[in-house]
């Protein structure tokens, strides 16, 4: 599979670090961090430098990354600022989706929470893979 791609290398004293990104799914799907030594190493053309290899997010390498606003109404209660609860709203949202969409338990932005016509809205952003 052949994939367009971003890489980032930032050196630093104690280490450095190197992510690659999957450009489709906007998605960092492995990090490397190298010691001093292994950088000089990997520099000096050394094959087979040892590292340390984080992978995430594997499932979504090659998939379209889409992403929109969600609206949907909630309860005076969870309108009101004192009692808001993240796991609460967005397991709501996430309850009024298919399609693959993913609801984030974002709820800090300032058109989060709004009123119209006596009912109570949240609003979130909400994400898939496609």
């Amino acid at each position: 599979m052949k994939l367009k791609g971003k890489i980032t290398i930032l050196i630093g004293r104690d280490s450095t670090r190197i992510e690659v990104e999957d450009d489709l799914a906007s998605t960092t799907f492995l990090k490397i961090k190298l010691t001093p030594e292994q950088l000089c190493a990997a520099l000096s053309r050394q094959a087979c430098v040892e590292c340390e290899l984080e992978t995430n997010r594997l499932d979504k390498i090659g998939k379209k990354h889409e992403n929109k606003s969600f609206t949907f109404e909630i309860t005076e209660d969870l309108y009101v600022y004192d009692s808001r609860d993240s796991v609460k709203l967005q397991e709501l949202a996430q309850s009024k989706l298919n399609d693959g969409w993913i609801a984030e338990g974002y709820f800090r932005s300032q058109d989060s929470f709004f009123q119209k016509d006596d009912k109570y809205f949240a609003r979130c952003t909400i994400r898939r893979w496609t």
